[in-house]
């Protein structure tokens, strides 16, 4: 063992400097994370040259896949250019919007991210943007495997302010409802509401309490049709009473569907039924629990809308309520119902619970 002042003089000496050597020719070679750096700069600019590619040919041809002009509303007269311009902008931005997804008014929809059949697939965002609804998790831990979540977020903000959720499920239910032999257009309809807790990143704006549930958060309003596909939705504070919430979904679903008759529970009764007749002449049915009934029993109608709930709830990120905007947490209900339809279309048949493995016995 050597002597403590001798190693100290040892640690504390400098190094005598290398000798100058003959200079290096060529390159620096990069090292492994510069290459994978470069790797991923490249791999998002091929990404964003797709996507521009794709938008561009959305805005030359839109929805219908053809450049031919049509006469708009107040175009060629005198006193409507404004008008004339501002519809021909919102036809631009409505079939960019729809363009972007590849899904038009007249297409058959295949596959669970809105695929239409004889067109591209669209952007990754709209597979991203299902996934988020799907699994749940934030925008900020979004996979590798998909585009970066502000290019995500930018198209979900985008669509939501086109409408483009709101154009595409009339049509998915549409087609679903052919295929299961119904009109096209319901003509019946079922109300119910829903009340979730809120996490915190839920405004006192739009918080409330609910003390029939005893939960604090929001509630959501949706009204189905008879096979429980979507129609309309509503996301508002829990502490809102059920036949005053309901007041502005029914509203709604008069202006955007030709539904005028509505099964509704014994949280609907009162006023309401005779606003809804005299307002929106609309028959609000009510369907009430037997006075016998003790525990689970499943009523008419009403199940319909219970099991919708359910299908929604499926999808994560509507166990709970996140979104700090009610409008948000609406297209997330929009964005859920889709995907359950897309899914039932191309699977061509409603999904089955997939029954509980039992171990065979050896005795």
């Amino acid at each position: 063992m050597g002597s403590p002042v001798r190693g100290a003089r040892r640690r504390g000496r400098r190094r005598a400097p290398a000798p100058a050597g003959p200079a290096r020719r060529g390159p620096r070679r990069a090292g492994p994370r510069r290459r994978r750096a470069a790797a991923r700069r490249s791999r998002t600019r091929q990404r964003r040259q797709h996507q521009h590619g794709q938008r561009d040919r959305a805005e030359g041809t839109g929805v219908d896949g053809g450049d031919t002009q049509q006469q708009r509303p107040g175009q060629g007269e005198p006193g409507d250019q404004g008008t004339g311009a501002r519809a021909e902008a919102e036809q631009r931005a409505s079939r960019r919007g729809c363009g972007q997804l590849g899904i038009g008014p007249g297409d058959r929809v295949d596959g669970v991210a809105g695929r239409a059949v004889g067109r591209s697939s669209g952007p990754p965002s709209s597979r991203s943007t299902l996934a988020v609804v799907r699994t749940g998790c934030a925008w900020r831990a979004l996979p590798v495997d998909f585009p970066p979540w502000q290019t995500v977020y930018w198209y979900f903000n985008q669509w939501e302010q086109q409408k483009v959720t709101e154009k595409i499920l009339p049509v998915v239910r549409g087609q679903l409802r052919i295929a299961e032999g119904r009109d096209p257009e319901p003509s019946a309809g079922i109300i119910d509401s829903q009340s979730v807790k809120g996490a915190d990143t839920v405004g006192q704006d739009s918080r409330g309490y609910d003390a029939g549930k005893k939960t604090g958060g929001r509630k959501r309003f949706i009204v189905t049709d008879t096979l429980g596909l979507l129609l309309t939705t509503m996301v508002c504070s829990a502490s809102v009473q059920d036949r005053d919430g309901a007041k502005p979904i029914l509203l709604n679903l008069y202006l955007r569907t030709r539904v005028r008759f509505v099964y509704a529970d014994a949280g609907f009764a009162g006023r309401l039924l005779d606003w809804a007749a005299t307002i929106l002449q609309t028959t609000i049915e009510i369907i009430r629990k037997p006075p016998e009934q003790r525990g689970f029993t499943v009523l008419p109608r009403r199940w319909v809308v219970e099991r919708t709930l359910a299908w929604l709830t499926a999808h994560r990120r509507l166990a709970r309520d996140y979104e700090r905007h009610p409008t948000t947490s609406e297209a997330m209900i929009r964005w859920a119902a889709i995907n359950t339809i897309t899914r039932r279309i191309a699977r061509g048949y409603p999904a089955t619970r997939q029954q509980k493995h039992t171990t065979p016995s050896t005795h």
